[in-house]
């Protein structure tokens, strides 16, 4: 295989008002010796390896690249082949497995185009890097994924929400999402305590048709999705109007997403400027709608 199929997806940045500019947080950033940006981020290692910012274009716009990395220093895979069983890497003490995981960053239009990559830094992770990047500074970064353009109208125009649904996966809980109320209080401590690995709700108003959920509902959905790796599904029903067709909007499953096939380097690696070039190739595309 010479070349491998990644996913690609769009996130709003937004920050809070005493915040700096994320451009100028990451331009500190690369600016400091690559030894000097590692942060924890839940329990997890994590430092941007290279920025690489290209010269404002014909749309007026700087393009940000990033290569975020999460240093896997507990366990990780052998090599193996065909003939041979699998054996160990050899890493000397100091070294590491290495995830990689780009991204885009647009300044002027505050969108974060990132590569999807299950086993590295995902997007919550990265709001994290950033927020606790400057010890000396209070600043608070949120990423807001995108939903696709039908899905996202279906969202806005369900104005009396019936009925929600999400799903948890316990065992990514961490003691933080508690103290956040991210853990959805009681019912999921007692699920964790209980070595329970998943857990399910639904809220609705039943069979009364004048019912509704409050207009905090969205709000609150959006929140728990942007802040924390447990939700492994999430859906809303609503309508425009009383009278109005139910419309369901899966906020996973619909999120604005494209694929783009990479080079696979001679380490098997994906190639970090293949995987800088296919981002900047989706927000090309998706100039249209974001």
């Amino acid at each position: 295989m010479t070349t491998a199929k990644i996913y690609i997806h769009a996130f709003k940045v937004s920050k809070t008002a005493n915040s700096v500019p994320l451009e100028t947080l990451i331009n500190t950033i690369s600016n400091h010796r690559i030894s000097d940006r590692i942060r924890t981020v839940i329990t997890s290692s994590v430092r941007i390896d290279r920025v690489k910012t290209d010269p404002i274009n014909a749309s007026g716009e700087k393009l940000t690249y990033i290569d975020f990395v999460k240093l896997r220093d507990t366990h990780g895979p052998g090599k193996a082949s065909k003939d041979v069983a699998v054996n160990d890497i050899a890493l000397a003490p100091d070294e590491y497995f290495g995830e990689e995981t780009a991204a885009l960053y647009i300044p002027q239009k505050k969108w974060l185009i990132t590569q999807y990559n299950h086993y590295g830094v995902r997007p919550s992770a990265m709001a994290g890097y950033f927020s606790s990047y400057a010890a000396n500074q209070a600043n608070s970064y949120e990423l807001t994924i995108k939903l696709d353009p039908d899905a996202q109208r279906r969202f806005l125009a369900a104005n009396e929400v019936r009925r929600f649904e999400m799903a948890l996966d316990l065992t990514k809980m961490r003691a933080k999402d508690r103290q956040q109320g991210i853990g959805l209080g009681t019912i999921a401590a007692i699920g964790a305590d209980l070595d329970g690995a998943k857990l399910k709700i639904t809220i609705s108003v039943g069979t009364e048709r004048k019912r509704r959920l409050t207009g905090r509902v969205k709000d609150a959905l959006t929140q728990m999705i942007q802040h924390t790796d447990m939700v492994t599904s999430a859906q809303i029903a609503g309508r425009e109007t009383p009278d109005g067709h139910i419309e369901v909007v899966d906020l996973l499953d619909e999120k604005l997403v494209t694929e783009s096939h990479i080079t696979i380097g001679p380490g098997r690696r994906l190639d970090q400027n293949e995987r800088f070039r296919a981002l900047a190739w989706a927000w090309s595309n998706w100039r249209n709608v974001l």
